[in-house]
């Protein structure tokens, strides 16, 4: 009728694609920092407090794994990575840090400080955190893996999957 409407062309919300678990292979390599890292030690008695500083003997252990996978895709995107490990009987809480890389002599940071744990009770319930959530650049390689526990308590970890969200293919439109 000759009358001015107003348009708009909204694109929808892109949907995003089944989350499907990528087996990682774990390979542990252990390795220590340097002994002789001083302890301080607190004793009261009547007279007031004492301050001792002594070097400790015993080096500080820490684990590291690096991951390897043969089914990375470029477009998916991964959330998270699920560990799996031997149960302990004791009950432990540690943090990791997880590194990407495309050929194993550059790493990008996907995650600093994360929680993992394994606490149980004497009733035999069980609390397990064993999710890491990782941010990937989209620019990054992430065919191998690179996870570190802080010294300490580590696990042995037997299965670790990165959960992926692929791309879903792009919805179709209306040619204008």
């Amino acid at each position: 009728a000759g009358e001015l409407v107003p348009f708009a062309r909204l694109t929808p919300p892109r949907p995003e694609g089944a989350a499907r678990r990528i087996p990682l292979q774990p390979f542990r390599v252990t390795s220590s920092t340097p002994g002789n890292v001083p302890q301080v030690e607190l004793e009261t008695s009547g007279r007031g407090v004492a301050l001792r500083v002594v070097n400790s003997t015993e080096p500080a252990a820490a684990a590291e794994y690096i991951l390897a996978t043969t089914e990375y895709e470029a477009g998916a995107t991964v959330e998270r990575l699920d560990l799996s490990w031997l149960e302990s009987s004791s009950n432990w809480q540690q943090r990791v840090s997880v590194s990407t890389s495309a050929d194993l002599q550059s790493w990008f940071t996907a995650a600093h400080g994360r929680p993992v744990m394994d606490l149980k009770t004497d009733d035999g319930r069980r609390l397990i955190h064993a999710e890491v959530p990782v941010t990937v650049p989209r620019s990054a390689s992430a065919r191998y893996w690179r996870i570190r526990f802080d010294p300490g308590v580590s696990p042995t970890l037997t299965e670790v999957h990165a959960v992926v969200r692929g791309a879903a293919p792009q919805p179709r439109g209306v040619l204008l």
